[in-house]
């Protein structure tokens, strides 16, 4: 096709495909950092630990997932980990290595001791340990492969290895 993503023929800073990811991206992280924050500064506001629990996984897990999309796709960027209030604060140098990858490692890491292994039907889709320790294991390897750092590969697999009661689909089109 013609499409920009598929030649990467005009793939650009000038492309509105790349700036929609790079602005939504950061949009997702700032909502996990508020998120963060705002459990940080009211912990009374939960009735439950839990659901405090399920909520900072889930907030981790998103701002981990943003920051693995950004260095996967642009491999350096400022790195976020906190809310921004002032704009003047908004001006960050790029990340450099693999900063932005090692921070989505240990907020999915986090986030997998904080998530259900599971949720009913009714709230089907939503990220679990599982999930979380997939990603991880995914970004682990990926930070492998850019440091040659074998201790990554053991640390993916052990990540990796938690994983079980997962399957196929068996019939994609029957669902």
């Amino acid at each position: 096709g013609s499409y920009a993503t598929e030649t990467f023929g005009t793939i650009n800073d000038n492309n509105g495909d790349v700036q929609n990811l790079y602005r939504f991206l950061y949009q997702l992280i700032a909502r996990a950092n508020i998120v963060l924050q705002k459990q940080e500064e009211n912990p009374e506001a939960y009735l439950s630990t839990d659901l405090r629990n399920t909520h900072r996984g889930e907030a981790l897990f998103l701002r981990g997932y943003g920051n693995y999309l950004l260095w996967n796709h642009f491999e350096t960027a400022p790195l976020v980990t906190e809310r921004i209030i002032d704009p003047e604060d908004a001006r960050l140098p790029n990340s450099s290595g693999t900063q932005l990858l090692d921070q989505a490692i240990l907020d999915f890491q986090e986030a997998a001791t904080l998530l259900p292994s599971e949720w009913p039907d009714s709230d089907q889709g939503r990220v679990t340990s599982g999930s979380a320790r997939g990603m991880a294991g995914k970004a682990l390897i990926f930070r492998a492969t850019v440091n040659g750092d074998n201790a990554d590969y053991t640390a993916a697999i052990a990540e990796l290895d938690q994983l079980s009661g997962y399957s196929l689909v068996a019939d994609f089109g029957d669902n």
